[in-house]
């Protein structure tokens, strides 16, 4: 199925904004979970300040926007995973974005909506920031899957629309979807010049997941391919979900995936069939970049094949 889409990405350019014709802003929403509500979501809208003020979010708390992808919804993958790790470290505003009844569309006809979507994150952010006071440069948005270009999409227009005034901070790329977008150029996918600093992580290259690198930097899991205890996982559905649980261990700091190698470039990670020299920094580290530093570069790790996932820290 992959192939065949892949085989349609000549024949098909990515749209702007206007592939959502048809559609309004109720088709996406938005869903607040804190610690002090971390089963029961508190709903969003865009322009009803009152409705925030109410709510639990917190303006000097850190703010996570989770983005999920194509098939899923803000109940499913990276969503469980994600949410309860932040939790468990710390008090955030966690807003799981919800698009799931334009992902639940053939990936043909929801892949081109993609920048729609990612234009109505960008008002909702621009809202957020001018109406609640909401720090756009500590702002981190996670994105799984084909919801990695989304918030890509979401950095570029909001930026478009605040003429260049206002900017992402930080975007975490899980896994970035490769169908039609193997061959697109920077400006239509998810790129370093959608927010100040982005990341991306690599676990199921070739099949669902992105191959060449995306971000300031690019964290290749077992050389970004299969993954360790998924077995022959043609169809990539174990490696491509494996990302939101070592994204979500990372979180919580309670596990090490070092030791981390450092490539110069893509040929020498190819060249090394997945692996690099040892980094030289022993201080770089998968996890929130706003936590754990800003690593540069093509980085590689390896994992066990099962939970815990990196080597458990002494408490």
């Amino acid at each position: 199925m992959w192939l065949t889409l892949l085989a349609l990405a000549g024949s098909l350019r990515l749209c702007s904004a206007d592939a959502g014709n048809g559609y309004d802003s109720g088709y996406v929403s938005y869903y607040l979970y804190t610690r002090a509500n971390p089963d029961q979501p508190h709903r969003l809208y865009v322009d009803d300040a009152a409705g925030v003020r109410d709510s639990h979010f917190n303006v000097s708390r850190p703010t996570k926007i989770i983005i999920h992808g194509w098939m899923r919804s803000y109940l499913q993958i990276p969503n469980p995973q994600i949410r309860p790790a932040y939790l468990a470290h710390g008090d955030y505003n966690l807003i799981s974005m919800d698009w799931s009844y334009l992902a639940a569309l053939n990936y043909i006809d929801s892949q081109p909506l993609a920048p729609w979507v990612g234009s109505q994150c960008a008002e909702f952010v621009r809202f957020l920031a001018k109406d609640i006071g909401l720090k756009t440069e500590e702002l981190l948005l996670i994105g799984h899957s084909l919801g990695a270009h989304v918030a890509g999409f979401c950095g570029r227009e909001l930026q478009r629309i605040t003429n260049g005034e206002v900017r992402l901070g930080y975007i975490v790329a899980l896994d970035a979807a490769l169908p039609l977008y193997a061959f697109v150029k920077p400006i239509d996918r998810v790129s370093i010049f959608d927010a100040d600093y982005v990341m991306a992580v690599h676990t199921n290259a070739l099949v669902k997941g992105a191959v060449l690198p995306l971000g300031h930097a690019d964290f290749y899991v077992h050389g970004g391919q299969l993954q360790p205890g998924c077995g022959i996982d043609i169809y990539g559905s174990c490696s491509h979900a494996r990302v939101a649980y070592l994204y979500a261990e990372a979180v919580m700091q309670k596990s090490s995936f070092a030791p981390y190698g450092l490539c110069r470039n893509y040929a020498e990670l190819m060249v090394g069939f997945g692996s690099c020299p040892r980094h030289p920094n022993d201080q770089v580290r998968l996890g929130d970049p706003l936590e754990v530093g800003r690593a540069i570069g093509i980085i590689t790790f390896g994992t066990n094949p099962s939970p815990p996932f990196g080597r458990l820290l002494e408490p």
